[in-house]
């Protein structure tokens, strides 16, 4: 999202509902394609300005491992 400063309050408002939308998009889509697969993959949406995103999804992969440490953890990002 650009810098919420610089936009009105009902701008930042309709930028969120169609950021959610997406997100609840997303998330059926992704849940549809893994049906009857083991149900421990996550949908996460990041809300923090993002410098570097490489680094956001290292970290998301290292609080997976660590939580599942006998566990294979993989990341997939597409379009």
């Amino acid at each position: 999202m650009p810098s919420v400063d610089m936009l009105s309050p009902e701008a930042v408002a309709g930028m969120r509902a169609t950021l959610d939308e997406i997100a609840r998009d997303l998330h059926a889509q992704a849940s549809e394609q893994l049906r009857g697969r083991e149900e421990r993959w996550r949908f996460e949406r990041g809300q923090d300005i993002i410098t570097n995103v490489t680094d956001v999804l290292i970290g998301a992969a290292a609080k997976i491992r660590d939580a599942h440490p006998d566990d294979n953890v993989a990341i997939a990002v597409g379009s």
